[in-house]
């Protein structure tokens, strides 16, 4: 929302589910994440979402979690 990024490397399952638990979805309703063919829906689904908050509001709900999500830094 302030045209900040975040950075994501929720790879593995536990920071998966770290990661969409905050956004009020579960990893069976985001749907299959290895599925190429769902990438870009999937990708347009999460920049909606990352485009509704800003970076320090990101930082705050994130704070202390396994999500492996970070800001991006700014010079």
């Amino acid at each position: 929302a302030d045209g900040r990024f975040v950075a994501v490397g929720a790879l593995e399952e536990k920071f998966w589910a770290a990661l969409l638990g905050p956004l009020g979805m579960s990893a069976d309703a985001f749907g299959p994440r290895f599925d190429p063919a769902l990438w870009p829906a999937q990708c347009r689904q999460l920049e909606a979402i990352f485009a509704s908050r800003s970076a320090a509001e990101w930082e705050a709900l994130y704070a202390g979690s396994d999500a492996c999500l970070t800001l991006v830094a700014t010079i």
